[in-house]
């Protein structure tokens, strides 16, 4: 009982350092934009070793091969007010794996800004919000010992003041591995979908729909992966520098083969708990948007299994 004390008291005590670290950070971070695919900021990547629920926003098929539920909480504040949490659920079993996740970003106080007349300085009369919400459900399973295939459905909200659009939207993933440490990986974005229509203006949104290659492989010391959805490319890497500390790297490419963003980042993991860090930034772009990000993971040895 000591035991088990003991660790309910270390977990409890790490989840109140992340919450007051993440929000005692004041940074810039990128203009969100739920439908930017593989671009999408995460604490963990989809193929760290072990951690699977860094893949419910992007591959759905990665989430297959996971030995243990896994939970992932990551949470960054922006200067402009915005806040983001991104939480997700991995349930694992022999045959068949779901997850779970849910991913947003508010704010509540945007100055509304009165009619300008004249010279006359515009002046805040009240606030208004713009959140946007992604809620995912997950599914996958082998198709051969080295195939997996995963389905996604995805429930997206933007509210903005007083109206909204939502949509619903379908994709898939593959991963096939044709040895143990290199893989190739396939998903779609946005493939299928329900008009994304504002209800204050009848106005129907287009959603880009795209397709994202992958490919990587674990080396022993470390993870390298590449990722295109033929108007970005990106790398990441990830060196372990011991059991217990990784270092993180990334590069974003645009059109032109410039390098539009980096990422560096540390992961300190345990038994059954990761502390994650990332800081990103654009070269390319006008205004200097820095990104930090926290999160924070945790493997449950027990549980229940989705093949009973």
């Amino acid at each position: 009982m000591k035991t088990i004390s003991g660790k309910f008291n270390s977990v409890f005590y790490l989840i109140l350092i992340f919450l007051f670290v993440s929000r005692s950070i004041y940074s810039l971070t990128e203009p969100y934009n739920p439908q930017k695919g593989f671009l999408f900021a995460d604490s963990i990547d989809p193929y760290t070793p072990g951690w699977q629920v860094g893949a419910i926003f992007q591959n759905p098929a990665t989430i297959f091969g996971a030995t243990k539920h896994q939970l992932k909480i990551d949470s960054s504040q922006n200067f402009f007010g915005y806040n983001q949490l991104n939480i997700g659920y991995v349930f694992p079993g022999k045959k068949v794996c779901l997850s779970v996740g849910y991913n947003s970003f508010y704010t509540s106080d945007i100055p509304r800004v009165g009619v300008i007349t004249g010279s006359t300085r515009p002046q805040s009369t009240d606030y208004f919000s713009d959140n946007y919400h992604d809620a995912a459900l997950s599914i996958a399973t082998g198709l051969t010992p080295k195939t997996s295939l995963g389905v996604s459905l995805h429930y997206q909200r933007h509210q903005l003041d007083s109206s909204s659009a939502d949509s619903f939207i379908g994709d898939f993933g593959v991963v096939h591995r044709p040895i143990k440490n290199i893989w190739f990986g396939l998903y779609t974005q946005n493939l299928i979908y329900s008009d994304y229509a504002w209800d204050s203006t009848g106005f129907i949104e287009n959603l880009p729909r795209k397709c994202v290659l992958e490919a990587g492989f674990n080396w022993g010391l470390g993870v390298l992966s590449f990722a295109t959805d033929f108007d970005n490319k990106k790398a990441d890497i990830e060196g372990f520098l011991s059991y217990n500390f990784s270092v993180l790297g990334g590069l974003v490419f645009d059109k032109e083969q410039n390098v539009r963003r980096y990422s560096v980042g540390l992961r300190l993991e345990l038994e059954y708990f990761a502390l994650n860090y990332k800081h990103s930034n654009y070269l390319t772009d006008a205004l200097n948007l820095e990104q930090s990000l926290f999160g924070i993971a945790f493997k449950i040895d027990k549980g229940t299994d989705v093949d009973l």
